[in-house]
């Protein structure tokens, strides 16, 4: 009986599949890494920047997700008075003049 060599089997496979799915199996896994390395660094980063005190360099603070809202609000579709709205407008947690 002969035996098995699951990567000779393995490599067959990977010859036959086609040349783009071929392009993905061999990006897509250091892409990921990539991408997990850059979301550490970047946690690392920002816990270092938490611990010196420098919080407004990293994260964004409430006020600037209130003006992204107001943003929105005011570029959306306007919409004739007697046209129904499908969807309620969002509700902040205070109210701005």
């Amino acid at each position: 009986m002969n035996e098995y060599n699951f990567l000779a089997d393995l490599l067959h496979t990977f010859q036959s599949l086609n040349d783009w799915i071929k392009v993905l199996v061999l990006l897509i896994p250091p892409g990921f890494a990539l991408c997990v390395v850059g979301l550490c660094l970047r946690h690392k980063a920002t816990m270092r920047a938490i611990a010196v005190g420098r919080v407004d360099e990293y994260i964004p603070s409430a006020q600037d997700a209130f003006d992204r809202v107001d943003y929105l609000r005011n570029t959306a579709i306007p919409y004739e008075d007697g046209e129904e709205i499908l969807a309620e407008p969002l509700v902040t947690l205070r109210h701005r003049t």
